[in-house]
């Protein structure tokens, strides 16, 4: 079966745009392509397509506050060019009217599909919403390096996921969530329920929390956090370039 890498290159802008490339397009370049190579070679991928971020992001529509905590940070000074490069250089895919991450995993469903096997390369936690196999290149943390890693992710354990997000919300992108509600705490009063035990025991946090509106605020969250995988309503590439271009 043959491999393709769907690369997630919003993140990959960030990487290749701070450290030694902050100042320096060629080496920004540099550290770009390098890391692309690394990511085929460590996936054992032969296709290949780079995903980027565009505008009219359907979620702003859901909630005015959405990503609202992000609005003031600093961009690299090579961010934009950076970015630029990407979507020509590399004829990275627009994700316009959705989430990066809508885009990839609509992709992967129909690439599985078609008989090929996706593998999204990342290092955000939300694919792990999905069934599917994840690649997380290594990085460093508070001067920790972590490893690189292959990650499967089964039905049951993307349902798992997903309803742990539910609980928590997520500050990065300041979805609400439930006070308390950490990563331990919330994998231990979910783990071992079937889907509808965990919507049960969702339903009655969030009643808990918000009262009257527990409804709306579950109903947000849920359509915030949602990665939407259905490639008839997610525009997708159905082309792909090989290694030898790099």
């Amino acid at each position: 079966m043959k491999r393709v890498a769907l690369i997630d290159a919003d993140v990959l802008v960030w990487l290749a745009s701070y450290g030694m490339g902050e100042y320096d397009l060629h080496i920004a370049k540099k550290i770009l392509s390098d890391k692309v190579k690394t990511i085929l070679e460590e996936t054992n991928s032969f296709e290949y397509m780079l995903f980027i971020g565009g505008k009219n992001n359907f979620r702003y529509h859901i909630d005015k506050n959405y990503k609202a905590n992000r609005v003031d940070t600093e961009k690299p000074i090579l961010f934009n060019d950076i970015k630029n490069h990407i979507r020509e250089f590399w004829d990275a895919f627009i994700s316009n009217g959705c989430e990066t991450d809508d885009s990839i995993v609509a992709c992967a469903k129909w690439l599985r599909e078609e008989g090929k096997e996706p593998i999204i390369c990342s290092i955000d936690k939300d694919f792990l919403t999905k069934e599917g196999i994840m690649y997380k290149w290594s990085r460093s943390i508070s001067g920790r390096v972590i490893d690189s890693q292959i990650i499967t992710t089964t039905k049951e354990d993307a349902n798992l996921n997903f309803a742990v997000q539910m609980l928590m919300g997520d500050k990065a992108d300041n979805i609400k969530g439930i006070k308390g509600m950490g990563i331990a705490k919330s994998t231990k009063l979910l783990k071992g329920k079937t889907r509808w035990q965990m919507l049960l025991a969702i339903s009655k946090m969030y009643r808990k929390q918000y009262g009257n509106r527990w409804l709306l605020e579950m109903t947000t969250a849920y359509r915030l956090l949602y990665l939407v995988d259905d490639y008839n309503i997610i525009d997708i590439p159905k082309a792909f370039y090989n290694v030898y271009k790099i």
